[in-house]
């Protein structure tokens, strides 16, 4: 999978809504080594979008047209716990992909 920036080991992530806990749940992603992007690009891991954002909104609409992974807030929170056992300080193995993260559109 290409990146734009950073290294290949760091996973991208867009994040939707406007809550508290939202921008902690970023924080926190982005101490531990994610990176947070603005735009929704093919490059993306996953979006990350919390209750406020209804489920046709255009960006997880073309986030699942793209394949990228739609969580809500608790569900990136389970991914990338799970991700972080599996892996070293280094970031993720050569077996990351997008397709082991579930997917959720509509289900809000």
């Amino acid at each position: 999978m290409g990146r734009h920036e950073g290294t290949p080991q760091q996973l991208q992530l867009l994040y939707l809504g406007s809550s508290a806990a939202l921008g902690a749940l970023r924080r926190s992603m982005e101490a531990h080594g994610m990176v947070t992007r603005t735009r929704l690009t093919p490059a993306l891991d996953a979006v990350v979008a919390d209750p406020s954002v209804p489920a046709d909104h255009p960006t997880l609409s073309a986030a699942a047209g793209l394949g990228i992974a739609v969580l809500r807030p608790e569900e990136a929170i389970e991914q990338l716990a799970g991700w972080m056992v599996r892996t070293d300080s280094a970031g993720p193995t050569s077996e990351h992909s997008r397709s082991s993260w579930s997917f959720r559109l509509g289900s809000r």
